[in-house]
């Protein structure tokens, strides 16, 4: 009975963790900014393509099961805090903890925590954790973590902190991190990239690969190896 409280308590920790973020100003700054000045030049052009629309949360359970949506329980407007599980695909908004997918794991919120997916990652807000997929991983808002996809890491006009891990990396907003691919593309990032193809508008560190672009810089292309300072 002891540990079975104690389960308890942690559950209802984390689901009181995951409801009072899904409320807090990250979910929703984003759609509030309208105006391009009020981020950095390097985020402009991701500017021109909204973020989704947060989903205001019905409720908060620790198990999900989807087969393809609508063909999942809980319903979409619901969050997960625990394991969600889709046998082929599932669409819910905040998750947390464990996301486990055949084909794709979809979030209209927020996910904090691991997702791994046959095929498909994409989260329409912010992401903290790891992201895993066969095919491509896909985020709106900012992203604090790991990513490793088979073809590509495709990220939004917010800030990326970490590591990305794919044949293709692209990234519109601000990057800080580790980029590895035969591709990467950044507007402006504090770091390193490696790649055969290097590219980067603003670029703070190192690129090695075989071509290596940054375009505001005295020395826009280098091979083998390129600064920006």
């Amino acid at each position: 009975m002891c540990i079975f409280k104690k389960f308890c308590f942690t559950l209802l920790t984390l689901s009181l963790i995951s409801f009072l973020a899904a409320q807090t100003e990250p979910v929703h700054r984003r759609i509030a900014i309208e105006q391009v000045p009020q981020r950095s030049d390097a985020s402009v052009s991701g500017l021109a393509n909204p973020w989704p629309e947060p989903v205001p949360s019905a409720g908060i359970l620790p198990l999900a099961i989807g087969i393809i949506p609508p063909l999942q329980m809980p319903p979409e407007a619901w969050d997960i805090v625990g394991i969600r599980l889709n046998l082929l695909a599932g669409r819910h908004n905040n998750v947390a903890i464990l996301d486990i997918g055949t084909l794709a794991n979809l979030a209209l919120g927020e996910v904090i925590g691991i997702e791994v997916a046959g095929l498909w990652n994409q989260v329409n807000q912010d992401l903290m954790g790891i992201q895993i997929s066969g095919i491509a991983n896909r985020v709106y808002g900012d992203l604090t973590g790991l990513q490793i996809a088979g073809i590509a890491n495709y990220n939004a006009a917010a800030d990326t902190t970490g590591l990305q891990i794919a044949p293709v990396n692209v990234n519109q907003g601000e990057t800080t991190g580790v980029q590895i691919g035969i591709y990467n593309q950044v507007e402006s990032m504090s770091g390193v990239q490696i790649g055969l193809f290097n590219s980067a508008k603003n670029f703070y560190g190192m690129q090695l690969g075989l071509c290596n672009l940054i375009r505001q810089s005295p020395f826009p292309f280098m091979v083998i190896m390129n600064f920006g300072f």
